[in-house]
């Protein structure tokens, strides 16, 4: 893997966030994104799993890059510090150019930047973009998901 301080030694690592609801179509849409013809070889991606057992990033396993599963919790909530440490090792072993974070269905886009603040991964990362997969199906049912719902779409 090329270290993306190799690139420029004051480049800091974007990071994408991929949220929406379970369903929605966030792990079909990562597919696609490593399946681009861009290098990718810098990028890491990190998958969060509500349960115990790691679907997605079985999906993952030949995109071509790093994935990395965080599982049983939700990275918005009670496995924040485990993100928080999951992004400084990654920074420490790999120094990518891009990390990718596929969102649990139930977790809050902005709880996960808040991530960000810690001043060591403010100096080496900054949050790119806030990517939200809305199925449409569920607009009809918005009021009865509750705020969580509205949350996603503003990420």
């Amino acid at each position: 893997m090329l270290k993306s301080s190799e690139l420029s030694p004051n480049a800091k690592t974007k990071v994408i966030v991929l949220a929406g609801f379970l369903g929605a179509g966030k792990t079909t849409l990562l597919q696609r994104m490593l399946s681009w013809q861009t290098d990718l070889a810098d990028t890491v991606v990190i998958v969060n799993e509500f349960g115990s057992v790691g679907i997605d990033g079985s999906l993952l396993a030949d995109a071509g890059s790093d994935v990395i599963e965080l599982t049983s919790g939700c990275i918005c909530c009670s496995l924040q510090a485990d993100l928080n440490l999951t992004l400084k090792k990654i920074q420490k072993q790999f120094s990518p150019s891009r990390i990718i974070i596929e969102a649990t269905g139930v977790a809050d886009p902005q709880a996960i930047i808040d991530v960000f603040q810690d001043e060591a991964l403010q100096a080496s990362m900054t949050v790119d973009r806030i990517i939200t997969v809305l199925d449409a199906d569920f607009w009809d049912v918005r009021e009865c998901l509750g705020t969580l719902f509205f949350n996603q779409l503003r990420g």
